[in-house]
């Protein structure tokens, strides 16, 4: 049972609407729902993402693993320090930083392991967001602080180092689409009855391109089949890897390889939204108050970056990841120390396959980097990934 939102922001939610009829309006009574998606996050001044709402944690809507505790961010440091150690230094990048504290947590441990980068970028559009990790790193961190420096656009060519996202793809953003009685794939699009409020799916007039009818054939989807396209996420990892002369790419999402993301009995997609700690699946409940998500089809990522010349260095889940950084170790250390509860729980929740263990999965990226990472060190999944020429 979802919460009705109080006066206030139901006015709020009511402007974010009027924006999306308005785009309506202008294209003829069909949007895209990956236009939808943008607007309902992500736009200015009234999209999800860009307003002072609180979002993560007990009072948001929805909790990430930074705010569990540090272990995320102490192991995630240590392939970091890794890296930079064997590129005889650089710069780390954080797109989508939350409320900052993985930034915080994790310069924290680099400075512990002796190898600071040479500046912590973090990539955000969101002004409110940005605040937010601005004052987090200061209270944490505060000597560290000089190191930190916001983009608002991807870097200029020649970025050396490592680049962090956690639950960031999964916001972008997706195509989604439908398979009708001829077998062919069509977007599914937003529309409004004039007189109506309320949003409803609503399928293109057209067949997908041709190029995504033949991805989505490897996968003989039935009839009324329904799922999503990461083109965005693929672009952007695309774009990003352009950027990087010499490192890794770490990438932490929830997801699965194609051939499970396209299973037969996932027919309704992996649309997801987050409300006042509820999940759900209905993208029109009141948009600019609730999170949208698509899960992650890591076997894509790994085509975008083949596209941008990237290596594919290692692909595992969470647990697996985390288990190899040192995650026992640190459970080991916990159990003599006053909050070992607190930790012993936190370690179980990120590792453990009925948790975030599994569903979460960890892929990494390189170019000019050639040793093993130790993150893949107890498992490493590349092969389930497929075909991805």
């Amino acid at each position: 049972m979802l919460l009705e939102p109080n006066a206030k922001q139901k006015r709020h939610s009511t402007r974010v609407r009027e924006r999306i009829r308005q785009q309506l309006a202008q294209q003829h009574g069909w949007l895209g729902f990956d236009q939808f998606m943008q607007q309902a996050l992500y736009a200015p001044g009234l999209g999800y993402y860009h307003t002072n709402s609180p979002k993560f944690g007990a009072a948001g809507d929805f909790i990430t693993a930074p705010l569990m505790g540090d272990v995320l961010a102490r192991c995630l440091a240590q392939q970091c320090a890794e890296v930079l150690a064997e590129i005889g230094g650089g710069e780390v990048l954080e797109c989508g930083a939350g409320d900052g504290r993985l930034a915080a947590d994790l310069l924290l441990e680099m400075r512990a392991l002796g190898q600071l980068p040479s500046r912590y970028l973090i990539l955000e559009t969101s002004a409110a967001l940005r605040a937010r990790q601005l004052e987090t790193i200061t209270t944490r961190c505060a000597a560290l602080r000089a190191r930190v420096a916001w983009l608002a656009q991807l870097p200029p060519p020649g970025f050396n180092g490592v680049v962090l996202a956690n639950e960031v793809l999964d916001a972008m953003p997706a195509l989604r689409f439908e398979i009708n009685a001829h077998g062919q794939a069509v977007a599914l699009g937003v529309g409004v009855a004039a007189d109506e409020d309320q949003f409803h799916w609503q399928p293109a007039a057209t067949p997908l391109p041709q190029r995504l009818q033949n991805r989505l054939a490897r996968h003989a989807l039935a009839s009324g089949y329904r799922s999503e396209i990461g083109l965005r996420a693929e672009a952007w990892v695309r774009a990003l890897g352009e950027k990087i002369k010499r490192g890794v790419m770490l990438l932490l999402d929830y997801g699965f390889p194609q051939r499970e993301f396209y299973h037969a009995q996932r027919r309704q997609g992996t649309l997801m939204c987050h409300y006042r700690q509820v999940a759900h699946d209905d993208p029109f409940f009141y948009p600019g108050l609730q999170d949208i998500s698509v899960h992650v089809d890591f076997t894509a990522l790994a085509r975008a970056a083949q596209d941008a010349a990237l290596a594919l260095a290692g692909y595992t889940s969470q647990g697996a990841f985390l288990l190899s950084l040192g995650a026992l170790d640190r459970l080991a250390i916990a159990q003599s120390q006053p909050q070992s509860q607190s930790r012993s729980q936190q370690i179980q929740t990120l590792t453990m396959p009925h948790e975030m263990g599994e569903l979460f999965k960890v892929i990494a990226f390189s170019r000019n980097y050639a040793p093993p990472l130790s993150g893949f060190s107890l498992q490493d999944r590349a092969g389930r990934l497929g075909d991805c020429s």
